[in-house]
């Protein structure tokens, strides 16, 4: 089962189909499976807006947050100056598409919010504290989120730049 919500609207179909790879193979013990791409900017980094994660060495989530992950110590020395440098490749953005076992979801439904998830207001915090596996796939695509004013202005200037999505506008009043 996919859930693809509507603030993704620019996610490759490759995307999609990864997703389902990763939940339909028996070798793997996901649970559920989810994308990311690497954050672009400090700004993004600190921006709640942008929910961050961080894998471990199998791609398998050990954390969601609306704060900076991973933190930097001050003795790790600072990012790289100018503040539009790269940043470190454990830097990266979650994107907000899920591919679950349909078992699993009904699972999780059934679950109770969880501390976590009440205090980030992340629903995959739920699957990670009942100590369930988070797939979690790089996007071949460019896909961003549109959850601010600002992101829905972005997504406007993107559109309007590539005639080949105009179909796929949705003009505002």
């Amino acid at each position: 089962v996919i859930g693809l919500q509507a603030d993704e609207p620019f996610l490759s179909p490759r995307d999609l189909d990864a997703l389902v790879a990763a939940v339909s193979d028996p070798a793997r013990s996901s649970s559920l499976a989810t994308l990311s791409v690497p954050a672009t900017s400090i700004e993004q980094w600190h921006d709640p807006n942008a929910v961050k994660v961080v894998t471990d060495r199998d791609a398998r989530a050990l954390f969601f947050s609306r704060s900076p992950l991973p933190y930097r110590r001050p003795e790790s020395g600072p990012f790289p100056v100018p503040p539009s440098g790269p940043l470190p490749a454990a830097c990266r953005i979650h994107v907000g598409v899920y591919a679950w076992r349909r078992e699993r979801l009904f699972e999780f439904t059934a679950m109770p919010p969880s501390p976590l998830e009440l205090s980030e207001g992340l629903e995959q915090l739920r699957a990670l504290e009942a100590g369930w596996s988070i797939a979690v796939l790089p996007a071949k695509g460019q896909p961003f989120g549109i959850d601010t004013p600002e992101d829905l202005q972005r997504a406007e200037r993107w559109l309007s730049s590539h005639p080949a999505h105009e179909a796929n506008r949705i003009d505002r009043p």
